[in-house]
């Protein structure tokens, strides 16, 4: 990387209300990542914070399903969003399914002209999302097969995160965020899964975090109770990294791909 530039997305864990993602956004967060949870689909408690915010990116980790149903549930939150939305591969789907899954989706995306006019809607038939594809994001497992917008490391240490990022590059992936869970104050739960881990003060997160930003274009915090503990860096970490420079909130009513500097592709089957 060049640019000390750094975007900063959060996990919501099911349990966190609505109001979670509205003080992510007032702090400048640039997409919030969203999973099923007892009573709600990921997709389904997007598309209610998508009402109740007009900067914030939408992000639902979906499994991978039957492609025409998925393609019109992500572009419907696309358009629900005015192109906020992105799609997380689900990690523990097979390569091999994962590839075929997101391509045909992709494909259906672009089955349409921006412009078309829809008349035959059986079977239901979603218009082209507004952001033309939805941002995907896929872990570097999946990065060779998927080809996502948004690669996510994660690594045991700095520079295990510096060398996946670098590997992630590698398969011409345009953007690399890092998985790091955050525990400010004392010792907590174990990290879960395969994500850097941060024990310690808001100051030591900021300084964290800029470090990150030689390496990684992105990161994704994830907390183990958002509502609770997500307010310190959003009234701390976060302003001092625009303070630094290394961090520019997403205008109101830009979409996605536009905050994050993505392009919005033209179709290639229509």
């Amino acid at each position: 990387m060049t640019s000390r530039s750094l975007h900063v997305a959060v996990e919501l864990s099911p349990g966190a209300p609505a109001g979670t993602a509205m003080t992510a956004e007032r702090a400048g967060f640039t997409f919030a990542t969203f999973d099923d949870s007892p009573r709600l689909d990921a997709v389904t408690r997007a598309a209610y914070v998508a009402t109740r915010t007009d900067r914030l990116g939408l992000a639902v980790n979906v499994t991978t399903a039957e492609p025409l149903h998925l393609a019109a549930r992500l572009a419907s939150l696309d358009h629900a969003s005015h192109g906020r939305a992105a799609w997380v591969v689900g990690p523990g789907a097979l390569h091999h399914e994962a590839a075929e899954v997101v391509e045909v989706v992709r494909r259906l995306w672009d089955s349409w002209d921006d412009d078309a006019v829809i008349e035959n809607q059986d079977p239901p038939i979603t218009r082209r999302p507004p952001q033309g594809r939805l941002v995907v994001c896929a872990s570097d497992a999946l990065a060779g097969a998927v080809r996502p917008d948004i690669v996510l490391v994660g690594g045991t240490g700095l520079d295990d995160v510096r060398t996946r990022a670098r590997r992630a590059r590698d398969t011409g992936a345009p953007l690399v965020f890092a998985e790091v869970e955050v525990r400010l104050g004392e010792a907590g739960r174990r990290p879960s899964g395969d994500r850097l881990r941060y024990t310690g003060s808001a100051p030591g997160l900021t300084e964290l975090l800029g470090w990150l930003a030689t390496s990684v274009d992105g990161v994704r915090l994830h907390f183990a109770d958002p509502a609770a503990e997500l307010p310190a860096p959003a009234g701390e970490v976060l302003p001092a990294l625009r303070a630094e420079g290394l961090l520019t909130p997403p205008a109101p009513g830009a979409t996605l791909r536009a905050s994050l500097g993505l392009p919005r592709p033209e179709s290639v089957v229509a």
